[in-house]
C-alpha cells in the first residue's frame, strides 16, 4: 500500500506590515480587556478587604486586611433576602410570560400568513391586495416578495 502525502497550497509569505498590524490589534484587545476587567476585579478585592484600607486607597492590586465582615453584615440584613426573593420571582415570571407570548406568536403568525396567502385570488397584484386587506405590515415583517418568489411558477403573482 502506498502512502500519499497531501500537498498544500504554498503559504503566502507574511510581510512585516501584517505582523505589525496583528501585534497592534492584539495590544488593543489586551488593553480593552484590562480596562474592562480591572474595575470588576477591584470590586471583588475591595469586598474582601478591610473597609478602612479601601477608603484610604491602599487596596489596588490585591486584597489587604482580608475580612468577611462586609458579607456578614449584608447577609444578616433581612431586607436583602426579601430583595433576592423578589428578583427571583420577577425573573421567573418575566421569563414564563415572555416564553408564552413568543411561543404563541411563533405558532399563530405563520398559520395566519398561510391562510392569508391561500385566500389571495390567483393573479392578484400583491401590493394592491395587501393594501386593500389592511395587511401592509406583513410586507415589513415577513418580506412577502421573497415568499412569492419561492412559490411554484404557476402560482407566482405578477
Amino acid at each position: 500500500m502506498q502512502v500519499t502525502q497531501k500537498t498544500h497550497a504554498p503559504r503566502q509569505k507574511e510581510i512585516w506590515q501584517d505582523r505589525v498590524f496583528h501585534w497592534v490589534i492584539m495590544a488593543l484587545i489586551v488593553l480593552v480587556l484590562v480596562i474592562t476587567l480591572y474595575p470588576l476585579y477591584l470590586v471583588v478585592i475591595c469586598s474582601f478587604s478591610d473597609a478602612n484600607l479601601v477608603t484610604t486607597g491602599q487596596v489596588t492590586l490585591y486584597p489587604k486586611g482580608i475580612t468577611l465582615l462586609g458579607y456578614n453584615s449584608v447577609f444578616q440584613n433581612q431586607e436583602i433576602w426579601r430583595s433576592y426573593l423578589n428578583s427571583i420571582l420577577y425573573t421567573v415570571s418575566g421569563t414564563v410570560i415572555s416564553l408564552a407570548v413568543t411561543i404563541g406568536a411563533a405558532f399563530t403568525l405563520p398559520h395566519m400568513l398561510r391562510q392569508w396567502l391561500e385566500a389571495m385570488p390567483e393573479g392578484a397584484d400583491v401590493k394592491s391586495y395587501k393594501a386593500a386587506q389592511g395587511y401592509e405590515f406583513y410586507n415589513r415583517l415577513f418580506e412577502l416578495e421573497r415568499v412569492f418568489e419561492k412559490r411554484p411558477a404557476e402560482k407566482r403573482l405578477r
